[in-house]
């Protein structure tokens, strides 16, 4: 009984801990949304300008700077879909803390339950 307790001691530590740590990662997730937000708007700004550019072009019958400007693009979308694929695998969603803490219960509980 005294080492389950002990156990569930621990686990309630590691909960304040986690739980301290989750407000960190909510803060961090915050920021890294409002990041995304801002790489998603430049990104969309610069395409759209390379767009307008690629239809003036266009407009005005420059075949070569047509090409230009296709290529251009072309290597600007690869780059902004680098950049959603990098900050998407960086965000950590708040679910992943909540699961670690009802591990850890779940632990603490079945402990208790072998005592």
């Amino acid at each position: 009984m005294n080492d389950g307790l002990k156990r569930l001691n621990g686990i309630l530590q590691l909960h304040r801990r986690d739980h301290v740590h989750a407000q960190a990662s909510s803060q961090v997730l915050l920021c890294q949304t409002q990041n995304r937000k801002a790489v998603e708007q430049d990104n969309f700004s610069e395409l759209k300008a390379n767009i307008q550019d690629m239809q003036l072009v266009i407009q005005r019958g420059e075949d070569a700077a047509v090409q230009a400007k296709i290529q251009s693009y072309i290597c600007l979308a690869k780059k902004v879909q680098k950049q959603f694929k990098k900050i998407s695998k960086n965000t950590r969603s708040p679910d992943q803390e909540s699961r670690r803490v009802a591990e850890l219960l779940a632990e603490a509980v079945a402990e208790l339950e072998k005592n």
